[in-house]
This record gives structure tokens, C-alpha cells and sequence, in this order.
């Protein structure tokens, strides 16, 4: 689990859009995905935490996978 939450970090860390590009909505779910890889960390080192919605590594693909189609709708 630990390379994955490290693998969407570094995805989310080379996603490096032009401002100018990025939509209102694409920043609202790239914000959305961050938050989502932040409670499935929590939920993943932290779980006595708990989290604020379910997450989950397929939950995450899915937002990655949909944050990807608006990202290339766009370029």
C-alpha cells in the first residue's frame, strides 16, 4: 500500500499543468484526488484516526482514471 500512496503522490506531483490551462473544475478535482490521497493515507499509518469518507487504493484509481480524462479533454 505504501508504493502506491507513493505512487500517486509522484503522479499528482508530475501533473505540472499551466495555470492558464487549468479549468475551475480541474482544480476542484485535483483538490478533490490530494484530499483523497490524504485520508487514504490516514486510513492506511493512521487508522485509529479515522477518515472522513471510505477510500480505498480502487476508489483512488477511479478518481485517478477520471482526473486523467479531464486532463487530456483539456490538452
Amino acid at each position: 500500500f505504501s508504493a502506491s500512496v507513493k505512487y500517486y503522490s509522484d503522479r499528482l506531483r508530475a501533473l505540472n499543468l499551466d495555470r492558464d490551462l487549468i479549468t475551475i473544475q480541474l482544480r476542484k478535482s485535483i483538490v478533490s484526488f490530494r484530499w483523497s490521497l490524504e485520508e487514504l493515507r490516514v486510513s492506511l499509518f493512521a487508522q485509529q484516526l479515522k477518515t472522513r469518507y471510505p477510500v480505498s487504493l480502487k476508489r483512488l484509481d477511479k478518481k485517478w482514471l477520471a482526473l486523467n480524462d479531464e486532463v487530456s479533454r483539456i490538452l
